[in-house]
């Protein structure tokens, strides 16, 4: 059995660094990666610019009611 795994030069034919599986198992880092730039990055973005929507939406809304009240305490 091991003659013909080793006893061929079937290992030196073998190219495994083309193989894209093969390249990601090797990368232990890809899914580090993955995470921290694509997914991580594009969702903190996201996120971050709807809580500042809504938070100016919020606080224009308060200002609004300040200056309501007190026009009509003026009044």
């Amino acid at each position: 059995m091991t003659y013909f795994i080793y006893g061929t030069d079937r290992w030196t034919r073998m190219k495994p660094f083309r193989n894209p599986a093969y390249v990601i198992v090797r990368n232990k880092y890809f899914l580090d990666y993955l995470f921290t730039r694509v997914i991580a990055e594009r969702a903190v973005t996201g996120l971050s610019g709807a809580f500042y929507s809504f938070e100016n939406r919020y606080n224009s809304g308060v200002d609004t009611t300040g200056k309501a009240t007190l026009s009509l305490s003026a009044w």
